[in-house]
């Protein structure tokens, strides 16, 4: 079997996410905003996994890509419910209150892919630059081989303690932060999902409970936009009434089973 390479598994995701950023910055469209979110995700997911390898500063660099991605949210919150909004009315027909509060959303997405473009990808190239000088050229990451399970393990602590505290569709913040560590982990899983054990499983399982909270979150998102326009159109109000039911839908239908609480090679690297 090969040897583990950390370094490459990190320079190869931060190299994707600079690529995902330069395409956000030139073209701005909704697809470079979505790929460029889940590239710096990767990377902040690994920056964490190796920190024990690369010091206190891969938490420092981390946390201020998390915070550049949290700046994208609204950007992100409107692109959906746009979506979402359209296909209902796709569905359920023209109302003059559904169409204003299209055009509202796709006013404020477009808005915030431009902001995000000029003001979030520099941001993010400059910090990739120094990361890459600074943390890869002092990093000792020798311990690779018994510290990437650990952090897998964490993970899925971390993220089995963010499930119990969900309680039911209603419950927002606990599904946002379930479905934020959800991600983690599954990012942190796929470069080496086919060497554990199990791997590509939890991987499939992982990605099946992040879409599902995230349709849930759109469909709950997209309920409390529509009240103010419900109060006077009654198309607004019946789409209300669907977007409640699919709520409670969806979080029956979320994946119940726990991810693995240990990850092992299938043979020694």
């Amino acid at each position: 079997m090969k040897p583990l390479a950390p370094r490459r598994v990190l320079l190869r995701v931060l190299a994707d996410a600079e690529s995902a950023a330069l395409a956000f910055r030139r073209g701005a469209g909704r697809r470079s905003v979505h790929d460029w979110r889940i590239a710096a995700r990767r990377v902040g997911a690994w920056l964490r996994a190796l920190e024990g390898g690369l010091g206190p500063e891969a938490r420092r660099v981390e946390g201020r890509l998390r915070t550049l991605v949290s700046a994208s949210n609204p950007t992100r919150d409107a692109e959906s419910s746009e979506e979402l909004l359209r296909d209902a009315v796709i569905e359920s027909g023209p109302h003059a209150g559904l169409r204003a509060l299209s055009a509202r959303l796709h006013a404020l997405a477009v808005r915030g892919r431009r902001r995000d473009a000029a003001r979030l990808a520099p941001s993010f190239l400059r910090l990739a630059g120094a990361a890459r000088r600074g943390l890869l050229g002092r990093a000792r990451l020798t311990d690779f081989e018994e510290a990437y399970p650990a952090a897998l393990r964490s993970a899925a602590k971390r993220l089995r303690r963010r499930l119990e505290r969900v309680r039911g569709p209603g419950d927002e913040a606990a599904l946002h932060r379930a479905r934020i560590q959800a991600k983690r982990l599954r990012y942190l899983l796929e470069p080496y999902q086919d060497r554990l054990r199990k791997g590509r499983r939890a991987a499939r399982r992982l990605r099946r409970l992040q879409d599902a909270i995230g349709e849930l979150r759109d469909a709950r998102r997209l309920r409390a936009l529509l009240r103010p326009a419900a109060a006077s159109d009654e198309g607004a109000r019946r789409l209300r009434k669907r977007l409640k039911k699919r709520e409670r839908k969806l979080f029956r239908r979320l994946p119940r089973r726990k991810p693995p609480r240990r990850f092992s090679w299938k043979s020694r690297p």
